[in-house]
C-alpha cells in the first residue's frame, strides 16, 4: 500500500506481485484500498492547497522553492556528516 506514493513504486510492486505469485484477490483488495486512500490524499491536498493560497499566487511559489532549499540544504549536510564519520556517500565509480 506505501508503494502508490513512491515515483515508480506502484508500477514495480504490480510487476513484483505477479512475478512472486501473489493470489490476486488479495493483491486486487490491497490495490483497492491503497487506491482509495491515495485519491483521498491528493483530492484533499489539492482542496486545501488551492483554498490556503486562493488569493495569493506567489506564496506557493515561495513556499515550494523554500522546501526544495531545505531538502538540498538537509541532504548536504547529511553527506558531509557522513563524510566526517568516513563513509563517503559519492566515492563510488560510476559504471
Amino acid at each position: 500500500m506505501v508503494a502508490r506514493f513512491l515515483p515508480v513504486g506502484r508500477t514495480l510492486t504490480t510487476l513484483s506481485a505477479g512475478t512472486l505469485g501473489m493470489p490476486w484477490r488479495r493483491f486486487f483488495t490491497a490495490d483497492a484500498i491503497a487506491a482509495a486512500v491515495w485519491a483521498t490524499y491528493a483530492s484533499l491536498l489539492g482542496y486545501l492547497g488551492g483554498a490556503t493560497f486562493e488569493n495569493s499566487l506567489w506564496k506557493p511559489l515561495v513556499l515550494s522553492l523554500g522546501i526544495a532549499g531545505m531538502l538540498g540544504l538537509l541532504t548536504e549536510a547529511y553527506r558531509r556528516f557522513q563524510k566526517r564519520r568516513g563513509r563517503e556517500l559519492l566515492a563510488g565509480e560510476l559504471h
